[in-house]
C-alpha cells in the first residue's frame, strides 16, 4: 500500500515538473525562459551562475520596440549624460547637472527598473563620462566643473558594476598635463573608448579625448580650439597624453602638435574603427553652415590626418557620441563587423537623430561616405544643441540618454525600430546575443 501511494505521488511531482519545464521555454531556444540569459559570465571579475537579464523575447526583435523613462528631473539645462553596460549586463547612467553634483543610477535588467547610487564628486566637479575596462572595472572620470586654467579630470573606479565607487589618486589628469598654456578645457563626455580591435586586441589600452582652448601662438592673444588624446596602455591605472602630430587638410603639413586649431569649435568624440584604426569627429556649428571635421588615426592616437572638412554633411550638428554595434567587443551580428551607430543635436533644429552605418563611417574617407548612413531615426525633443549619450546592450537593444526640457530621458529600442523594419535580432543567427 505504501509502494503505491509513493509511486503516485511521484508521478504527480513528476507531472507538475515536465509542465513546469514546458511552461518555462524561450521562444529562441530550448530550455531557457524568457528573460533569462543562460550565458555564464566571461571572467571579468563574476562569478560564473546564469544572470537574469531582461533580454527581449524574439517577438519582440521582430516587431517595433521602444521603451521610455524620464530617469533624472529637476535639474538646470544642460545636463550632462553619461550611460554604460558593463560586461556583466548591468546598466549604469550618470547626469552630471551642477558643480560638485553628479547622479547616478544603475540598473540590473537593462532599463526596466532603476537604483539610485549613494555617489558625490569632490567640490566643483561634473561632466561625468564612463569607460570600461579590459578586467570588466568600470572608471567614472569627472572634469572640473568652471573654466580654468587648473582644469582636472579625476576619476573613480567600481569594481562591482557600479554599486561603489573609490578614488584613483593615479588616473587623475590635469589641464597643464594636456596642454601647458591651456586656459581651460574639458574632457569628453558619455563614454571614452575601450581598444579592443585590431592592433589593439588583447591590450590593457583606454582612450578618451580632452578638449580646451589655449592661445593659437605665443604672439597671439586669440585662442583656438584643439583637441588632446589621452591614453592608458594599464587599464586605466594612469592616463598620458598621445598625440604627436597633427595633419591639416588645408595645406598637407604636419604640425608637431594637438589637434587643432580651429574656431567655433564643440568638443569631440572618438571611436576605435573594426580595425583598430581611431576615428575622431569634430563639429563646428555656429552658424546654421557649420563644418564637421573627420581625423583618422593608425597609430592609436600618435599621429592624425584630417579626411574630411566640410559643411555640406549634418549642417548644424552639435554634440554628438557614438558606439559600436557590439557587447563587450563582440559584434552583435556575424556581418556587423563594421556596424557602428552615432547620436547628434543641432545648433538649430530640435530633437537628436540615431543613425547607424554599416561601413565604419567609411573609414573617416569623404566623397558620399564619412555621413552616409544606412539609417536615420529622429528622437523628437523640445529641445537644441543638449548632449545626448549612446550604448548598446547585450541582446542588441540599443540605449540612448538626452535631455528635453530640464528632465533627462533614457530610451530602449531594437534594431526593427531603428531601421524602419529592414533588420532585426534573430536569436539563433546573432553571436554575441545567441543563448
Amino acid at each position: 500500500m505504501r509502494k503505491r501511494y509513493f509511486l503516485i505521488t511521484f508521478a504527480i511531482i513528476t507531472i507538475i515538473a515536465g509542465v513546469w519545464v514546458l511552461a518555462c521555454k524561450h521562444p529562441t531556444g530550448e530550455g531557457t525562459i524568457p528573460g533569462v540569459s543562460t550565458k555564464e559570465n566571461d571572467g571579468n571579475g563574476g562569478n560564473s551562475e546564469p544572470e537574469i537579464v531582461a533580454y527581449l523575447s524574439q517577438e519582440e526583435q521582430n516587431a517595433d520596440y521602444e521603451h521610455v523613462d524620464i530617469l533624472f528631473s529637476g535639474a538646470t539645462t544642460p545636463q550632462i549624460p553619461a550611460l554604460t553596460v558593463t560586461s556583466r549586463e548591468v546598466l549604469i547612467a550618470a547626469s552630471g547637472q551642477s558643480a560638485g553634483n553628479v547622479k547616478i543610477k544603475r540598473s540590473p535588467d537593462l532599463g526596466m527598473t532603476w537604483e539610485d547610487l549613494h555617489f558625490t564628486p569632490e567640490n566643483g566637479y561634473s561632466y561625468p563620462f564612463f569607460i570600461n575596462c579590459h578586467n570588466g572595472d568600470i572608471l567614472l572620470g569627472v572634469t572640473t566643473a568652471t573654466k580654468s586654467a587648473d582644469s582636472k579630470t579625476i576619476f573613480y573606479r567600481s569594481a562591482n558594476d557600479g554599486e561603489t565607487w573609490t578614488k584613483q589618486d593615479s588616473s587623475s589628469v590635469g589641464l597643464k598635463t594636456v596642454c601647458n598654456n591651456a586656459t581651460d578645457g574639458y574632457a569628453t563626455y558619455g563614454q571614452g573608448i575601450t581598444l579592443r580591435h585590431g592592433g589593439n586586441s588583447g591590450s590593457q589600452k583606454l582612450m578618451f579625448p580632452y578638449f580646451y582652448n589655449a592661445p593659437k601662438s605665443k604672439s597671439s592673444a586669440q585662442n583656438g580650439y584643439y583637441v588632446g588624446i589621452m591614453y592608458s596602455d594599464n587599464n586605466g591605472d594612469s592616463f598620458k597624453p598621445v598625440c604627436e602630430v597633427f595633419t591639416n587638410s588645408y595645406n598637407n603639413k604636419p604640425i608637431t602638435n594637438d589637434i587643432g586649431s580651429f574656431d567655433g569649435s564643440f568638443i569631440s568624440k572618438i571611436i576605435e574603427l573594426a580595425n583598430g584604426d581611431i576615428l575622431l569627429n569634430l563639429k563646428r556649428a555656429t552658424t546654421a553652415s557649420g563644418n564637421m571635421f573627420w581625423m583618422l588615426s593608425k597609430d592609436c592616437g600618435k599621429n592624425w590626418d584630417m579626411t574630411v572638412s566640410s559643411n555640406n554633411t549634418e549642417i548644424g550638428s552639435k554634440y554628438a557620441d557614438f558606439i559600436r554595434y557590439e557587447f563587450n567587443g563582440k559584434d552583435i551580428k556575424p556581418t556587423g563587423s563594421k556596424y557602428a551607430l552615432m547620436i547628434t543635436s543641432y545648433d538649430k533644429k530640435s530633437g537628436y537623430d540615431v543613425m547607424l552605418t554599416d561601413n565604419d563611417f567609411n573609414h573617416g574617407k569623404p566623397n558620399e561616405g564619412t555621413a552616409q548612413y544606412k539609417y536615420t531615426k529622429n528622437i523628437p525633443s523640445a529641445s537644441t544643441g543638449l548632449y545626448p549619450a549612446i550604448t548598446v546592450l547585450p541582446d542588441g537593444t540599443i540605449a540612448t540618454l538626452t535631455e528635453d526640457s530640464g528632465d533627462m530621458y533614457f530610451r530602449r529600442f531594437n534594431l526593427y525600430w531603428l531601421t524602419g523594419g529592414n533588420e532585426s535580432i534573430n536569436y539563433s543567427t546573432d553571436t554575441s546575443v545567441k543563448f
